[in-house]
């Protein structure tokens, strides 16, 4: 089958910090071409990918995150680039969007079925957007919960996100430490963790980027003030590799999130290092961690401190286990082609 995949265009793939999508995107496209499909990928110029590698932005741009002018001169070109392909008779049998605003928008523009996944939640605008150009994707969410939160996807398939299992070690020695790692926003709720690592007696370790606006915001009236503990230490935005380094070191991942997160990929990024995660039952939190196997699910600050004097009692080995089994390449891959051959119809 020929594929285009379409990343967004403001991080390369797979992105050297944070980007979760652009992890998604990587694998997907690697795992088609291992597959023997016939993948373009739609991405930054500073991306690596075994398939051909297709750019009209030169290099990632995280400092204009969500500028709707890179946005929409990506986009465009590559539905421009898609439908002259098919024009010259080389296009693909099938579009697979991975960009947020304007690829149900652009869809019709081109010959071939496009697919289209959500990876963000579904807000007011979105639905509105998305709505007015519905019947021209085959939509994909990435968790029950999602799909449930919009009854027009109520027929939308479900693939929950991968992630690359060779990167993680289950194996390694657990220190004392707790770890919050993600983005800085209000809604990931920082200073709850950081509240549980005080009620608990224990050090936590804070990484990931500080989100523009609220995110700001946030951290410089909720977060920096706690930072003067030295049982608080804040790494900013890291390295993959030291990502993982933490995930394999931590004794817990802390993850009490304030709003629906439509899937999570720390969660399971942390289960692939042994590590188990304790976290709010919120958005698809319920769908990847499974309660007192691999993790905790608890409704508030309380039960998060209660649920850390129970590690001990979660196996390194079943959060490997549980990544292995539902939240592999290969098989988000499978699911992804039955998508595609079911657009291609």
């Amino acid at each position: 089958m020929r594929i285009a995949l379409v990343a967004p265009p403001w991080l390369s793939v797979p992105p050297g910090g944070y980007g979760g999508i652009e992890w998604v995107v990587h694998l997907l496209a690697d795992e088609l071409v291992r597959r023997g499909h016939e993948v373009t990928l739609y991405a930054t110029g500073d991306s690596t990918t075994s398939a051909e590698l297709v750019s009209f932005i030169s290099r990632a741009a995280p400092a204009r995150m969500h500028d709707p002018a890179i946005d929409a001169e990506h986009v465009g070109q590559v539905y421009k680039d898609i439908a002259e392909r098919a024009s010259a008779g080389a296009g693909p049998d099938v579009v697979h969007d991975h960009s947020e605003w304007l690829g149900p928008a652009f869809a019709h523009t081109v010959p071939v079925p496009v697919v289209f996944t959500h990876h963000n939640s579904l807000t007011a605008d979105r639905r509105r957007v998305y709505g007015s150009f519905f019947d021209d994707v085959a939509h994909v969410c990435l968790s029950e919960h999602q799909r449930a939160s919009w009854a027009a996807l109520a027929g939308a398939a479900v693939v929950p996100n991968a992630i690359d299992l060779s990167a993680y070690d289950a194996t390694g020695a657990k220190s004392e430490f707790l770890l919050s790692l993600s983005r800085i926003h209000p809604d990931k709720g920082q200073h709850i963790a950081i509240e549980v690592a005080r009620r608990t007696g224990r050090d936590i370790v804070l990484a990931g980027k500080i989100d523009p606006g609220d995110g700001e915001k946030y951290f410089e009236d909720e977060v920096a003030p706690l930072l003067r503990s030295k049982s608080v230490q804040y790494l900013g935005e890291v390295t993959d590799e030291t990502k993982r380094d933490l995930l394999q070191r931590a004794a817990a991942t802390l993850f009490p999130i304030r709003w629906d997160e439509p899937f999570g990929l720390v969660m399971t990024e942390s289960m692939a290092a042994g590590t188990p995660c304790i976290a709010f039952a919120r958005g698809a939190a319920p769908e990847v961690i499974e309660d007192e196997v691999t993790g905790f699910l608890v409704d508030d600050v309380d039960g998060m401190t209660k649920a850390v004097s129970r590690l001990g009692e979660i196996s390194p080995a079943a959060c490997r286990r549980k990544v292995e089994t539902h939240f592999s390449p290969a098989l988000m891959t499978k699911r992804y082609l039955a998508v595609y051959e079911a657009a291609v119809g």
